[in-house]
């Protein structure tokens, strides 16, 4: 089960909500999903408007002179955030982090342009420094030579080794999966009292795991970033729609993801039972 704590796992969290809208309260006491709601983003938003959570806080920006859309080609709600295989085709905000701790982070992605070959990969969530080097932590789309899959990478701190995971679940053109991942405690001795265990999980199946994050992992300050901003080579553009991002400051069950899936349909917020 998924703590009722919200925890700091993403700088976006930790900010007075903006009163540019009615606010829904997600009740625990009508869904095991409210329990430890950290945001959800729904993108009803057109471009040139900030996205921002359902339950308030930080918004998304669109970078200088970009026009960001929605599309009505969605899975909850009336639409998606649509992310074209051009320059400045995402959303970010400045001065944050990506997740990072204990956490579950759950998206639906509906791809429209795979990587094209293979090592070739295409950004979906990101950081990206004051140098314009992306950091970590990343997950993006990863073509393997046969198959694309979804890749998390974090970099352990003490060491700055980086850990990566693949999902085993492969990802094909113009279908809406529900990506989830995360990490939680998990030490296997005495000796590694700090160790993390990252996860993902496609469609709430079952989790694709690695154990061998020993010492906490270390966020990059900068942009957090939604979309692809860079197609220096291995990574593209690509092009994709994503849709209720949302974020927990614990960890997610079998039975959270299955309830969030909802047998392909998705779970609309509040996430009523």
């Amino acid at each position: 089960m998924k703590s009722l704590l919200v925890v700091p796992s993403m700088l976006l969290i930790a900010v007075t909500a903006q009163a540019d809208r009615p606010y829904v309260l997600c009740d625990p006491a009508k869904s095991t999903l409210c329990g430890g709601l950290a945001s959800v983003y729904e993108f009803e938003e057109a471009s040139d408007f900030a996205r921002t959570s359902e339950t308030g806080g930080v918004r998304f920006l669109e970078p200088d002179g970009a026009n960001v859309a929605n599309s009505s080609t969605h899975k909850t709600g009336t639409y998606a955030l649509d992310h074209t295989a051009v320059a400045n085709s995402y959303i970010y905000v400045p001065r944050a982090t990506g997740p990072g701790g204990q956490f579950t982070t759950s998206f639906w992605l509906y791809v429209t342009t795979l990587p094209s070959a293979s090592t070739k990969r295409v950004q979906i969530l990101s950081t990206r420094n004051q140098l314009g080097v992306e950091g970590y932590p990343r997950l993006y789309l990863y073509h393997d030579g046969t198959n694309v899959k979804v890749r998390y990478e974090v970099k352990e701190g003490l060491t700055d080794t980086v850990r990566t995971l693949t999902s085993t679940t492969g990802i094909s053109a113009s279908t809406w999966y529900m990506v989830s991942f995360g990490q939680h405690p998990y030490s296997t001795s005495a000796a590694t009292p700090y160790s993390q265990r990252m996860w993902i999980s496609t469609n709430a199946g079952t989790k694709d795991v690695l154990d061998t994050l020993v010492f906490p992992d270390v966020p990059t300050f900068g942009d957090f970033i939604i979309g692809g901003w860079s197609n220096t080579s291995p990574a593209e553009y690509g092009a994709y729609k994503i849709d209720q991002l949302a974020s927990w400051g614990g960890t997610f069950s079998p039975a959270d993801l299955t309830k969030l899936y909802n047998s392909g349909s998705g779970k609309a917020f509040p996430f009523v039972d």
